[in-house]
């Protein structure tokens, strides 16, 4: 990715490029060889990456809005999550892919967030996205939040869950002896 972006920094402009690529999804199916989904993604973002190197904000709300008509339904027909997460990663428009979390978690595979590898800038950023998307979306999730803070070395925030769950669990049999 780091190639192509180096790429597309040199190109005089940048969205006419991210549009061309887009050109490629429209075409006529049998001028294209078989579009496979993961090309799709792979098309998509690096034409968003284009538009965020031309700072064209209507592009990108565009290009937003097209991930979520036409290619999120295909991908969680097909089953490629990963797909999903790909998207979610590269893309690191977090607030604007939110309600992929939510098909993660509706699907049962919001771990696959956590095994993705990504760099250290992205990991500082994605790790606050999962843990507040958790705290404020499934406050009762303890299991999945633990699991954030330990995918991410989060280890103060872990020790604050569970000596709060321990302390809620001390006042429940609290509770019940009297």
């Amino acid at each position: 990715m780091d190639t192509f972006m180096e790429f597309a920094s040199m190109s005089q402009d940048p969205q006419t490029l991210a549009y061309s690529l887009l050109e490629l999804l429209d075409e006529d199916r049998s001028k294209v060889p078989r579009s496979t989904l993961t090309c799709k993604v792979e098309i998509m973002i690096r034409a968003y990456w284009c538009l965020r190197i031309a700072s064209s904000l209507d592009g990108i709300d565009m290009l937003v809005k097209r991930i979520k008509e036409q290619v999120v339904e295909q991908l969680i027909q097909e089953h490629q999550f990963s797909l999903i997460v790909h998207l979610i990663v590269s893309l690191r428009n977090y607030s604007e892919l939110s309600y992929l979390f939510d098909i993660l978690m509706k699907h049962e595979q919001f771990e696959l967030i956590l095994r993705k590898n990504t760099d250290k800038d992205n990991q500082t950023q994605l790790k606050m996205v999962l843990a507040n998307y958790l705290q404020t979306r499934y406050p009762d999730d303890n299991e999945k939040l633990m699991m954030v803070y330990l995918r991410f070395n989060m280890f103060s925030n872990l020790g604050d869950l569970l000596m709060k769950k321990g302390k809620t669990g001390i006042i429940h049999i609290s509770e019940q002896l009297n």
